[in-house]
């Protein structure tokens, strides 16, 4: 189930723990890719329960690990994501959730193979923008996103790893 079914379930004001719980009612209710999903067959009621099993065990894994779910709905989601068409009904977050609204952002995004003058580049642009007062964003992608967080980490300056699902590298995730 994709964010723009979850936001239309919502908007129709279904409980949604019923609607997790009863695929009756899912079969009901769903319009879209979930009807076609259902009606060829690739989705069905253990399928369903195996997908809100594992849902269940993403959010226990993530308090395990300190990391927090905030959903769109939260005034700590970040404002500018919900700009777009089909932005995460949910992100995961650690640290300082008041810098995914910080008024003054930049992400830093880029390849995941950067040459030796992309970093040497990269490294002069998040200098001039924290120097501005910028927290930088990435979403911690190996490469060009890693680096900007490297980069700011090691100078402690703000910076914001922004990620749609848990943080699955313990190394990455504790710094």
């Amino acid at each position: 189930m994709g964010p723009i079914s979850v936001r239309n379930f919502l908007k129709e004001n279904l409980n949604f723990e019923s609607v997790l719980n009863d695929f009756d009612m899912l079969q009901r209710k769903s319009k879209g890719a979930i009807q076609r999903a259902i009606k060829q067959g690739d989705l069905d009621v253990s399928i369903w329960k195996s997908y809100v099993q594992g849902a269940q065990e993403e959010i226990i894994l993530a308090k395990i690990e300190g990391i927090q779910l905030v959903n769109y709905q939260e005034l700590s989601y970040p404002q500018r994501l919900l700009t777009l068409h089909n932005f995460p009904v949910i992100i995961y977050a650690k640290g300082n959730l008041k810098l995914l609204n910080a008024k003054r952002s930049v992400a830093i995004i880029g390849t995941r193979e950067p040459s030796k003058f992309s970093l040497e580049r990269s490294q002069l642009i998040i200098q001039y923008f924290v120097s501005k007062g910028y927290v930088i964003i990435s979403g911690l992608a190996q490469g060009c996103d890693t680096y900007a967080h490297q980069v700011t980490l090691a100078n402690k300056w703000k910076n914001d790893g922004c990620v749609g699902c848990r943080i699955r590298s313990a190394d990455l995730s504790t710094r």
